[in-house]
C-alpha cells in the first residue's frame, strides 16, 4: 500500500497540462483525434493521468519476438543476399565494408524522389536538429540541442508518407532491407549548411522496454550533390571509412550485432562531416526490430 501511495504521488506530480491551450484543444475533441499527444501532454484536460505512466500505457505485446525483422544471424544473410537478387542490381549495390557490413546503392533514388523529399522538408519547415536525451516519466525522450549536431531537420509525417512518390521510396527501402514499412520511423529530412555537422555518434536506441524494440538498420539517403565536404565517416572501421554524398545514392548499415540484434554494434559509430561549401540535403530512415508505427501512434516509442 505504501508503494502504491508513493506511485500515486509520482503520478500526481507528473500529470500536468504542458500547453496553455490543452483545455481548449480537449473541448474540440483533440483527446480522441490526437491521442498520442493529448493523452500524455494534456492528461488532466483529457482525464487520462493513469496513461502517462509508460508501463501502464505501453505494455510489451505477448510473443513479440516472433515478429522480429531479424532473428539472430539473419542480418548478415540479408546483407549478403542483396548481391544475389536480380531485382536489386538496378540500384547498383557496392560493398563499402565487409565487417560490419556497409553497403551503398549508387543509383537508389530518382531525381523526382530526391526533389520530393527536399520539397516536403521546406513545406514542413526545417528546425534545429536535436539529440535524444534521458527518458521522462511518460516514456518520452527529452530533446537535447547541442554543438554535437548543428543541422536542421523536418519529419516526413503521415501526410508526407501518403504521397505516391514518397511511398515509392519506402517500398524501395523495404525491398532492399526486407523490413516492412511499419517497422520504419518517419523519414527525417536533413539540411546541412556550411560548417554544419553531426559529430561522432551512434544511431542505436535501446528498446528493451518498448514494443518497437531497438533501431537495427539505418538507410541514409543523399538528396543532392554537395560542392565540398559533408561526407559520412565511420572513424572506428579500419583507418576510417568515408562515403561521399551523391544525389540519389543510399547508404545502409546495421546498428546491432548480427548474432544478437538487440545489442549495439559499437563499430558503426559514425559522423556527418562538416559541409565546407554549398548545402547538403539528406534523409534518414531508421528501421526497428519490431513494428514501430503502431506503438508510435499510441505514444509508446519514446
Amino acid at each position: 500500500m505504501e508503494e502504491m501511495a508513493e506511485m500515486d504521488e509520482e503520478l500526481k506530480v507528473n500529470c500536468k497540462n504542458e500547453h496553455r491551450s490543452c483545455v481548449f484543444w480537449a473541448s474540440l475533441g483533440e483527446c480522441s483525434a490526437n491521442p498520442s499527444y493529448m493523452k500524455i501532454s494534456c492528461a488532466p484536460a483529457c482525464q487520462s493521468c493513469p496513461e502517462i505512466r509508460f508501463s501502464h500505457r505501453c505494455p510489451i505485446p505477448p510473443n513479440l519476438e516472433e515478429t522480429a525483422a531479424f532473428k539472430p544471424n539473419e542480418l548478415g544473410v540479408m546483407f549478403d543476399g542483396i548481391f544475389e537478387k536480380e531485382e536489386l542490381v538496378k540500384y547498383k549495390p557496392v560493398k563499402v565494408w565487409d565487417s560490419p557490413r556497409i553497403i551503398s546503392f549508387d543509383e537508389f533514388l530518382t531525381s523526382e524522389e530526391c526533389d520530393a523529399l527536399i520539397a516536403f522538408g521546406f513545406d514542413k519547415g526545417f528546425e534545429r536538429s536535436s539529440d535524444v536525451g534521458k527518458t521522462k516519466f511518460t516514456g518520452e525522450s527529452e530533446k537535447i540541442i547541442s554543438n554535437q549536431r548543428t543541422s536542421s531537420n523536418a519529419w516526413c509525417n503521415k501526410t508526407c508518407e501518403e504521397n505516391p512518390v514518397i511511398h515509392r521510396i519506402h517500398e524501395k527501402i523495404s525491398k532492399v532491407s526486407g523490413v516492412p514499412f511499419n517497422y520504419s520511423e518517419h523519414l527525417q529530412i536533413l539540411k546541412y549548411g556550411p560548417g554544419q555537422e553531426y559529430k561522432k555518434h551512434h544511431d542505436f536506441i535501446q528498446g528493451d522496454d518498448k514494443a518497437c524494440g531497438p533501431r537495427v538498420l539505418t538507410v541514409l539517403l543523399y538528396l543532392n550533390d554537395v560542392d565540398e565536404g559533408g561526407g559520412t565517416s565511420f572513424p572506428d572501421i579500419g583507418g576510417g571509412v568515408e562515403v561521399i554524398p551523391k544525389r540519389g545514392k543510399a547508404l545502409m548499415w546495421p546498428s546491432v550485432l548480427d548474432k544478437d540484434p538487440t545489442k549495439m554494434d559499437v563499430r558503426t559509430m559514425h559522423q556527418a562531416n562538416p559541409v565546407l561549401k554549398g548545402v547538403k540535403y539528406a534523409a534518414n530512415a531508421w528501421l526497428h526490430l519490431y513494428d514501430f508505427k503502431t506503438p508510435n501512434g499510441a505514444g509508446c516509442t519514446g
